[in-house]
């Protein structure tokens, strides 16, 4: 159907949900994978009047990384929020200083100490980068690849883009 016409469906059934249930729990992650942000807005916006009208029925959950969007509708929103990054840097922190000295035993101990330190510096508490980036360490054969690999791995979005350009001219048989 038109994006228009299911929009309504849906927004009608959220509100016949809400005024019928004795509670309902929105759960949403991944708000920041949206690079449409009219879209962004319009469901963020859209969601807060919900649980405006219905404040002792509707909960909402939105997980997301930073995003201007996003930023921006928080600040303008009463309601409670929770900011999980201090939490999340820590965590990945832990995991990258655990991760790091298994890298392969090629890999010096002071390029250890560097890669920790450059890793450090761009992961932004972001666990699934730290993951991605320290899985493609392990399997580097030279310091020229080390190299390669911590240059390239700018964000999340660059990572999936050369991910899936890769999955999909090496695998496109078994794909389809």
């Amino acid at each position: 159907r038109e994006g228009g016409h299911s929009e309504t469906r849906i927004q009608e059934l959220i509100i016949a949900l809400a005024a019928e249930l004795p509670r309902i729990y929105f759960v949403i992650d991944g708000l920041d994978e949206e690079r449409d942000n009219e879209k962004l807005t319009k469901l963020v916006s859209y969601l807060t009047r919900v649980l405006s009208q219905y404040p002792d029925k509707v909960h909402l959950w939105c997980s997301s990384q930073p995003h201007a969007t996003l930023i921006t509708l928080r600040e303008r929103t009463p309601h409670r929020l929770l900011d999980v990054d201090a939490e999340m840097t820590a965590t990945v922190r832990l995991y990258l200083e655990h991760e790091v000295p298994n890298l392969p035993a090629h890999v010096s101990q002071e390029q250890k100490t560097d890669i920790l330190e450059k890793l450090l510096k761009r992961v932004e508490g972001n666990f699934m980068w730290a993951k991605l980036v320290v899985g493609e360490l392990c399997k580097a054969q030279s310091e020229g690849h080390i190299h390669r690999i911590i240059a390239s791995s700018d964000s999340m979005d660059d990572y999936y883009e050369r991910f899936f350009s890769r999955f999909m001219t090496t695998d496109r048989e078994l794909a389809w």
